[in-house]
């Protein structure tokens, strides 16, 4: 018995030291200054735009999410008219199709859209995703498949999302960073996040807070009040944590006054830090802060901060810009930008251009 409990503590202790050991080998970067100050990284050139208010060719009331196929044509999802209206690379309008019903070929309550394999999966809230192809015809369905998200990237052989869990009752809010096999079952937790909430006022957006890049990386956001990104492999191994020295920033008053006229539910003073992230083509991980993603979502015309590190975690280049927005996609090296409410009713495309000397010193 002696030696059973010594070799039981043993194991203990050996499991403790090589579990720290584990936690403190995962890197640590967090970057001070931008390498490029002085010099421009990129520009965004803009191609075309789309005007949302065209009602003698199609309707668009609100805009959620859109996606790129593999011939660039955009398609984009009205959760108002439950609707996907498909433009060309061009910005030319194509077809409408989908509207509101049960049917095979109509949608309801859709939030989110990803098109994978020339086939369009469409969420429906809790009722499942319904998937057709890029013609609007009927392939199939999955129920159910989701408690409380909406968001989802799609691989040839998973599904990454992140699903959310609530306990109003004792304010708790977990979050699951979650593998899925491609008929959206099989699931595995690659990463878990609880956040106590100090009330139910505070807010805390975790839909745009992950991503993969083309070595499939997986990005996650654990932290509301911190810049800070964790890299995770296929298995959920942590193997990086990166961000940047950041100073929280109280939302004005006169935002917050704006956002009570248009009666926007109630925000706490300080805003979660980091309000979205893109993987862009080369792999670079734009971040957006949020305190300049709420002036924008609070109808006030000032650009966004955006800043952008590369795949090792180095922190390269910030810029600002007016069309960086939540909700915005990086497709074919293009950024799609959606229209804001009142002032710029206009879907808007731009090339990215990087400045290739730059990045190869």
């Amino acid at each position: 018995m002696k030696n059973a409990m010594i070799f039981i503590y043993i194991f203990l202790s050996t499991s403790s030291i090589l579990y720290s050991q584990t936690k403190k080998d995962v890197p640590i970067i967090i970057n001070d200054k931008p390498k490029f100050q002085k010099e421009s990284l990129l520009t965004l050139k803009e191609l075309y735009k789309i005007p949302i208010d065209v009602y003698d060719e199609y309707q668009i009331n609100k805009i959620y999410s859109m996606d790129v196929d593999s011939d660039t044509n955009l398609y984009v999802l009205d959760p108002f008219l439950v609707t996907i209206t498909v433009f060309n690379k061009n910005g030319k309008y194509l077809r409408t199709m989908g509207g509101r019903g049960q049917g095979p070929n109509e949608l309801i309550r859709s939030l989110y859209l990803y098109i994978y394999d020339d086939k369009i999966f469409i969420n429906q809230s809790h009722l499942g995703i319904k998937v057709w192809d890029l013609t609007g015809k009927y392939i199939t369905e999955y129920k159910n498949v989701f408690r409380n998200q909406v968001r989802y990237i799609i691989r040839p052989n998973y599904i990454l999302t992140c699903d959310e869990l609530v306990d109003s009752k004792n304010l708790l809010w977990k979050y699951e960073l979650q593998r899925l096999s491609l008929k959206f079952n099989d699931k595995k937790i690659l990463a878990e996040i609880d956040n106590k909430k100090k009330s139910m006022n505070e807010v805390w957006e975790v839909q745009f807070l992950f991503g993969i890049d083309s070595k499939e990386n997986i990005y996650f956001v654990p932290e509301r009040n911190e810049y800070k990104i964790n890299i995770y492999n296929l298995d959920g191994v942590l193997l990086k944590t990166f961000g940047r020295k950041y100073k929280l920033t109280k939302i004005s008053k006169e935002i917050l006054d704006i956002r009570k006229k248009y009666k926007f539910d109630a925000i706490t003073k300080v805003p979660q830090v980091i309000q979205y992230i893109i993987i862009d083509n080369k792999d670079y991980v734009w971040v957006v802060p949020a305190w300049s993603s709420l002036e924008l979502m609070s109808f006030k015309k000032i650009p966004a901060d955006i800043d952008i590190f590369n795949s090792t975690g180095e922190y390269l280049y910030t810029f600002n810009h007016l069309h960086v927005v939540p909700g915005s996609i990086i497709r074919n090296n293009r950024l799609y930008s959606l229209p804001d409410e009142e002032t710029d009713r206009n879907i808007r495309v731009f090339q990215i251009e990087y400045n290739n000397k730059l990045i190869g010193r």
